[in-house]
């Protein structure tokens, strides 16, 4: 969790955003990430922190793509906790494992940066 509130915060700052390049994005995750470690994590470099995010990145997207449409086609009257049961079944029938990344979702789903990022099942594991 630590390192999606790392990169969320680094970038909402969207003058920066737009004006760095990847390179200097992610270093200063790993700024705001190593400064706000969890206790008892060690610091993290470059390498370990984008490796963990992608991975993650890739599951919390293709969720929240199945979560969006399961919402919209949903019957009415359903609950959240309905659609959010049957997205979890629909994502381990998808990729063949859970969701472990529940926290990180309930951060990240009404985030618009990930509009239009999320992958659909043959991108993602195609």
């Amino acid at each position: 969790m630590a390192l999606f509130d790392a990169w969320i915060s680094t970038s909402n700052d969207l003058i920066l955003w737009n004006q760095q390049n990847r390179k200097v994005f992610w270093d200063k995750v790993i700024v705001v990430y190593n400064a706000n470690k969890p206790r008892g994590a060690f610091r993290r470099n470059l390498k370990m922190l984008r490796t963990h995010f992608e991975r993650a990145d890739r599951d919390v997207k293709r969720f929240c793509g199945i979560y969006k449409r399961e919402a919209e086609q949903y019957q009415s009257g359903a609950s959240g906790s309905d659609i959010l049961r049957a997205v979890l079944r629909i994502f381990k029938s998808d990729t063949g494992k859970d969701f472990i990344f529940p926290d990180v979702w309930e951060v990240v789903k009404h985030l618009d940066i990930l509009h239009g990022l999320v992958l659909e099942p043959h991108e993602a594991y195609g």
